[in-house]
């Protein structure tokens, strides 16, 4: 990321610092009262950033850099696991709905995760999922089984298509 401007990786970089110190902070309280174990944590973010993948910082677009964030919850009862399965921050709520009302019909649309972090499923039920870019009219819609991406820019009448599996920087159309 050579022609990334220093000044905007410091910004970022100042940025990640700030959410690991207040999120230490917060953790640190939980171990202080004698809570960490037994609390229910989610950490996520609503978009990416760029780092100059694209020749400029930040961005609207929805490139994988900017629709690509993390999720990790810790959930009491639940064994430390990392799943490749891509998800969506629509799964939270369906899967927080299956931890405190086990076996309830869940109204919202997106699907519970617990079976993905309990080990007893590797995958969910094929689906597409979509993000949004309203700045710039743009919509991705990934094919998590086939590791396809469409981008749609509405306003500019344009469609980029990607296969992920094979070029994960989204370079070749």
């Amino acid at each position: 990321i050579a022609a990334f401007p220093s000044v905007h990786a410091s910004r970022f970089d100042h940025a990640l610092a700030h959410v690991d110190r207040w999120s230490g902070l917060v953790w640190q309280a939980l171990r202080e009262r004698g809570l960490y174990d037994e609390a229910l944590q989610i950490l996520t973010g609503d978009h990416g950033v760029g780092l100059g993948e694209r020749g400029r910082p930040g961005g609207f677009l929805p490139w994988e850099e900017q629709v690509r964030v993390p999720l990790v919850l810790k959930v009491p009862g639940f064994a430390p696991r990392r799943v490749a399965e891509p998800v969506a921050s629509i799964d939270v709520v369906p899967t927080l709905l299956s931890l405190f009302l086990p076996g309830a019909p869940s109204p919202h649309h997106g699907f519970s995760l617990v079976e993905l972090m309990s080990g007893r499923a590797e995958t969910l039920p094929r689906r597409t999922i979509v993000s949004l870019a309203s700045f710039v009219d743009g919509y991705a819609l990934l094919d998590v089984r086939e590791r396809m991406v469409l981008l749609f820019f509405r306003a500019a009448g344009h469609r980029m298509l990607f296969d992920l599996a094979r070029d994960p920087s989204q370079r070749v159309d």
